[in-house]
């Protein structure tokens, strides 16, 4: 069970230390993402799903021991819920809250839903005789486990590349970095 604890230890720091740094990007690159989407819309969705992305990385790990210990049912009832609650709170967001913003209300249901699932994981998590433990010894196995296959990353790479080739180019051409054919 310790090396278990240690794994979901391990696991749970990797996956927060990612999901910091996503926030971080989100956040530090308004500029980027605004002029890459051509709205203020799609960022704020972004915004109002970075809940989502950090709960979600938060119940990863614990879905991970769930998942190996078999407790299949459980799993199952997280991810129903989940979807029940993100059907329920996007409705009571439309009708309680009149926003602006169209996407609003499915950023929030959305993060709404995985906060609430991750909670119940880890419940489900502690009820299984789950506990923690020094994630010392877990690390490398743990993140070589979690390492995506050579083709997702290249498909993951390739998108990415495109996005980031088409933030700098406007960015580029918002600062005036390249100069024109004339030579101005």
């Amino acid at each position: 069970h310790k090396k278990c604890n240690g794994s979901v230890v391990s696991g749970l720091i990797i996956s927060i230390a990612i999901s910091i740094i996503i926030t971080s990007i989100v956040l530090i690159g308004k500029q980027l993402f605004v002029s890459y989407f051509k709205t203020n819309t799609a960022y704020t969705l972004l915004l109002f799903l970075i809940p989502a992305i950090i709960s979600t990385a938060i119940y990863s790990p614990f879905k991970g021991y769930l998942w190996g210990k078999e407790k299949f049912l459980e799993v199952s009832l997280v991810e129903f819920l989940e979807q029940v609650i993100r059907i329920g709170s996007y409705f009571l967001c439309c009708i309680l809250i009149n926003f602006s913003n169209p996407l609003s209300p499915v950023g929030i249901s959305a993060s709404i839903a995985c906060i609430v699932s991750t909670l119940i994981g880890i419940y489900f998590y502690f009820k299984s005789e789950g506990g923690f433990s020094t994630p010392k010894t877990c690390f490398k196995a743990v993140f070589k486990s979690s390492c995506i296959s050579f083709t997702d990353s290249y498909l993951f790479l390739g998108f990415f590349a495109h996005a980031l080739i088409k933030i700098f180019s406007t960015l580029c051409g918002i600062s005036g970095f390249f100069l024109t054919t004339d030579g101005n």
